[in-house]
């Protein structure tokens, strides 16, 4: 989910399902950070790494069956998006709620899209807020980033501009790209706060630092609106900012 902008001069928080893709994308690259413990899982893990799907799930599905919540979770991730198998969406919303149920933030963050979506299940958006909000809560940079969207966009849940911006800022702390983004966007146009193209560019030119192609678009339109004074100094404050992060994930 993003937050979607039209040129300069207008921005709507009309978003969620067509680009939650985005996010998704987020929550499968942090499944790296952690892999079951049990040996059969760890060789599980291996071959998911390398993408050897057929036999991460030969390795993976006897220890979920077992009631592993992380072995669970990469067997529905792989059921979802067809690797190593069929994709089969109805049987990863099975695994995932188990998973989910343990507490796995994950599981929980993916479960929310889905919910989203309408994949593999009814579409229910008291269930995709639910759980989205429980894996923000765990931490879940990407679904930090849509429950912030959720509050802002008002349509899910009642809108609430300070804590969907409070939202945004922790997931953009956490290196979300999206996040950052959206805080541009929100900036840019006043969404819930004063406009502030400054500010705004600080947050572009990190995302767009960060991967994001429609920050490194907006970045470019934004710069181009203000003094040279200030573009030098949104600059400098974005990279001071992307420095004093490195150094706190070196501490």
């Amino acid at each position: 989910m993003s937050l979607p902008h039209d040129g300069l001069k207008s921005c709507s928080v009309g978003l969620c399902a067509s680009t939650a893709i985005l996010i998704l994308l987020t929550l499968v690259l942090q499944l790296r950070i952690a892999a079951p413990a049990a040996a059969d899982a760890s060789e599980g893990w291996l071959a998911y790494e390398t993408g050897n799907y057929t036999l991460a799930m030969a390795n993976l599905q006897p220890i979920a069956e077992q009631g592993d919540a992380m072995a669970q979770y990469f067997v529905g991730v792989m059921l979802k998006n067809g690797l190593g198998v069929t994709a089969d969406p109805q049987a990863a919303i099975q695994w995932l709620l188990r998973s989910a149920r343990q507490g796995l933030g994950d599981a929980q963050a993916v479960l929310g899209l889905m919910y989203m979506e309408g994949t593999g299940v009814a579409r229910d958006y008291g269930e995709a807020f639910r759980w989205t909000q429980a894996a923000a809560e765990q931490g879940n940079g990407g679904a930090m980033t849509n429950l912030g969207i959720m509050y802002l966009q008002g349509e899910i849940v009642a809108a609430d501009a300070p804590q969907g911006i409070g939202w945004l800022e922790r997931a953009a702390e956490d290196g979300v790209a999206q996040a950052q983004y959206s805080l541009g966007v929100v900036y840019l146009n006043g969404i819930g706060l004063e406009s502030d193209s400054m500010t705004a560019l600080v947050w572009l030119v990190i995302a767009a630092a960060n991967g994001d192609d429609q920050a490194l678009e907006l970045r470019d339109l934004v710069s181009a609106t203000l003094p040279s004074e200030q573009q030098h100094e949104a600059r400098q404050k974005a990279r001071e900012w992307m420095e004093l992060q490195k150094l706190n994930q070196m501490g």
